[in-house]
């Protein structure tokens, strides 16, 4: 490529790169914001239904401690 190629294509390259990062800051605001709120509606979900949120983790202890125990005892035999 000439000298002259090359220096347009920088240039063409930096102003380029120039619109993209205003373009992704913009973005990533938004994706922060969406996370935030999200949390947000979660945590108030997690408050308002830890009753039924409480049962199904009771539920779920005792297969985890059956799993738990048969891969303890897989990895045990080995």
């Amino acid at each position: 490529m000439s000298e002259e190629k090359k220096k347009e294509t920088a240039e063409n390259c930096e102003v380029s790169n120039k619109d993209a990062g205003c373009k992704a800051c913009s973005g990533v605001n938004k994706k922060v914001v969406a996370g935030i709120i999200m949390v947000v509606v979660g945590l108030i979900f997690v408050q308002k239904w830890w009753p039924d949120i409480w049962i199904v983790f009771r539920g779920f202890f005792g297969i985890f401690l059956v799993l738990a125990g048969a891969m303890t005892l897989a990895i045990a035999k080995e």
